[in-house]
């Protein structure tokens, strides 16, 4: 599990006094999460890595979308390691295709509400689905360097999803199939962690986040009954650096 995040417990915590918590809730219809795999040593990457990174401005991030860049390593090999590669993400996307969620494994692929959607690749637009009322709420605090996440009417062993996202960070590629040029990364998951519900809420430490050359940052969170699979509960939002202990550029 990438970036581990310790010191859970399943039990109500105290956090730290001072500023004003930053605190999300999820609403009454989830938007939809949107997962991109992707690599900077894939040459077919930057088209979508770019159509990712218009969500950025767009009126209906958070509310109707939640954008995550997943970045696979089984590109590395060709001679370009990417900064934001992961063997975890890779596992990831062949999880999804172990459900059967999607058909094989390739870069770059799109993800909607744990589902394969080609519908990038024929120029369609992303197709705002009718949702019903959300299952469950879910609530996040973050203080101290502490995120509190309780919840109420989840299925039993669902699995909460906690991802920071990087924002506006360009990269030189001096090897492999993008080599000479200068890519451009949103939303991309600089954390990601994946722990079982019990109890009615959880606390964690959160991690380290290497946030060099990022504009902003993000915090994306969603519920499924397994890992990997249809998300049930969906939020997220921008989050100002000092709630993670870091400084963005």
């Amino acid at each position: 599990m990438r970036g581990l995040w310790a010191g859970v417990v399943a039990a109500m915590g105290v956090l730290g006094t001072g500023a004003e918590p930053f605190r999300i809730e999820s609403g009454q219809q989830s938007p939809q999460l949107v997962e991109l795999y992707t690599s900077q040593g894939c040459s077919s990457c930057p088209p979508a890595e770019n159509w990712l990174g218009r969500w950025v401005d767009d009126p209906g991030l958070w509310r109707n979308v939640v954008p995550i860049a997943f970045h696979v390593d089984y590109w590395d090999r060709l001679g370009w390691k990417d900064r934001f590669a992961s063997r975890e993400n890779t596992l990831r996307q062949y999880r999804l295709r172990d459900e059967g969620a999607v058909a094989s494994i390739y870069t770059p692929g799109f993800v909607v509400d744990g589902k394969e959607w080609r519908g990038w690749f024929q120029g369609e637009a992303l197709r705002p689905i009718k949702r019903a009322q959300a299952q469950g709420s879910l609530s996040i605090e973050i203080e101290s360097g502490s995120l509190m996440a309780e919840y109420a009417d989840l299925a039993e062993g669902a699995i909460l999803s906690i991802a920071i996202l990087g924002v506006g960070l360009e990269m030189d590629v001096s090897r492999g199939e993008n080599k000479g040029r200068r890519l451009s990364h949103d939303f991309v998951a600089l954390e990601h962690v994946e722990w079982p519900l019990n109890g009615e809420s959880l606390q964690m430490d959160l991690p380290d986040v290497d946030a060099d050359g990022v504009d902003r940052l993000a915090l994306a969170a969603w519920v499924a009954k397994a890992e990997g699979s249809r998300p049930t509960l969906v939020t997220g939002s921008w989050i100002d650096s000092k709630y993670l202990d870091t400084e963005v550029n």
